[in-house]
């Protein structure tokens, strides 16, 4: 299905799982169909709950999101998935700890350069060899001990 739907449908990759996910929701509970026909609800937002729906909740659910936006369906989501919130909360945590590095509309893209540019910097050990070797470059030449060497 999700070869067919990029395929020959052309959509991309992200679009077609969301409308996998949105039909076989539709498969499991037919009235999510009428929802999406009146608009009440995205194919975004169905993606987004699909998982949590059951005969008992999908009601609930159903009612919850409908003309929210997706930052509210997650929201909701959330609620019933506590740890799906946690990235976003530690990704606008780091967005503010890195202001001074990071512009103010940084996309997850900029964060996610940064990260690894800060963990290399830490982490690799030709970074770190190579930091060592300027540091000590930098002490001979402009410590203390080298206005005091004498030559014989």
């Amino acid at each position: 299905m999700f070869a067919f739907c990029t395929s020959a449908l052309g959509y991309s990759e992200s679009d077609a799982g969301r409308r996998i996910q949105a039909a076989r929701c539709i498969a499991r509970f037919p009235d999510v169909y009428a929802l999406l026909e009146s608009n009440a609800v995205t194919i975004a937002a169905i993606s987004r709950v699909a998982s949590l729906l059951t005969a008992d909740n999908k009601d609930g659910i159903l009612s919850r999101i409908q003309g929210r936006t997706l930052d509210e369906v997650d929201a909701i989501v959330a609620q019933y998935r506590p740890r799906a919130a946690l990235p976003r909360d530690r990704v606008d945590r780091v967005r503010s700890l890195a202001s001074h590095r990071l512009p103010a509309n940084a996309s997850y893209q900029d964060i996610f350069e940064m990260l690894m540019d800060e963990f290399l910097e830490r982490k690799d050990p030709c970074k770190r060899r190579a930091k060592r070797v300027l540091a000590g470059e930098r002490r001979t030449a402009s410590g203390a001990g080298a206005a005091s060497i004498k030559p014989r």
